[in-house]
């Protein structure tokens, strides 16, 4: 297994862009966005210090070179050339010394999905929250710990979310509104192999959760019976997606934060993110960000 890129503190949000062909994520401690695009095998890694907290980055259809950054307590519209555009609030501004945001994803339909969680880990702090297309915020999912990975089945009729503070991924039925209901527990985690994080969803509606803590990732069916495990050298394993242009190269992110000297020196490749290669697995397409456009009057 291979690894590419930078030393992050807290790398995150994995995702292949199959417009462009490249590869996205961040640095969340780091404030730092990168861009890899695979040649011959060899990853080629670009980045830019865009400012901290940095939760994810996803791009925006139709707008080249384009994203919108989940900076702080707001999605930020981000340009390499043009730097920071339209920010909308997801969190209050007093929330913004006790919470953060955590990861960034777009849904079957191009809104966005963000997390938000406390920095000391408050219980119930933390939430997901959807931007819809028209730019407006909406809080959905309350109560939570720490918010991480959000997918959907192939069909779109489920969505599934992560905390990885208690330590469950969640199961939602989507309702003619594209909004989830009927929540049900599909994977529980005691913390002795670490916990789920981020997750990727294959085309047979898998779910990949890279487990922190544990320095793996879990391929679950999706009512949550292991299928398989792909191992990381590296004890705090963050997210993973599926990259290449066949859409089957496991890609997994990983961090060094609360790492102690030891633990770095037994993993020194912590913080880089790791290439798993083919693993038989094809994973979904990671839809861009719709544009946002005012809501009708």
């Amino acid at each position: 297994m291979s690894w590419f890129g930078g030393t992050a503190t807290l790398g995150e949000c994995p995702r292949w862009d199959g417009d462009t062909q490249s590869l996205t994520w961040v640095d969340i401690d780091g404030g730092t966005l990168h861009r890899a695009v695979l040649v011959d095998g060899a990853w080629g890694d670009t980045q830019w210090s865009v400012g901290a907290p940095l939760a994810g980055a996803v791009a925006v259809d139709g707008a080249a070179d384009t994203y919108v950054l989940s900076l702080g307590g707001d999605l930020v519209t981000w340009h390499p050339a043009s730097g920071a555009g339209e920010a909308l609030s997801v969190l209050a501004p007093d929330q913004g010394e006790r919470l953060r945001l955590n990861e960034t994803v777009t849904d079957p339909w191009g809104r966005i999905w963000v997390g938000s969680m406390a920095y000391d880990w408050t219980a119930g702090a933390g939430s997901f929250s959807v931007r819809h297309r028209d730019g407006l915020i909406a809080r959905v999912i309350e109560g939570c710990t720490i918010t991480n990975g959000v997918g959907w089945s192939p069909d779109g009729t489920q969505m599934y979310t992560t905390e990885t503070r208690p330590g469950a991924i969640t199961a939602w039925r989507v309702d003619e509104h594209g909004m989830p209901t009927d929540p049900r527990v599909v994977v529980t985690s005691d913390g002795t192999d670490g916990n789920p994080d981020g997750l990727a969803v294959d085309t047979e509606g898998n779910l990949w959760s890279a487990f922190a803590g544990g320095g793996h990732v879990t391929c679950h069916s999706p009512q949550g019976r292991v299928l398989h495990r792909v191992g990381v050298d590296a004890p705090l394993a963050t997210s993973c997606c599926f990259a290449g242009p066949e859409r089957d190269r496991l890609v997994v992110t990983t961090g060094t934060k609360r790492l102690d000297a030891e633990t770095l020196r037994r993993h020194p490749s912590s913080g880089r993110v790791f290439d798993a290669g083919v693993v038989g697995a094809t994973g979904l397409p990671q839809r861009p960000a719709a544009p946002t456009s005012p809501p009708a009057t």
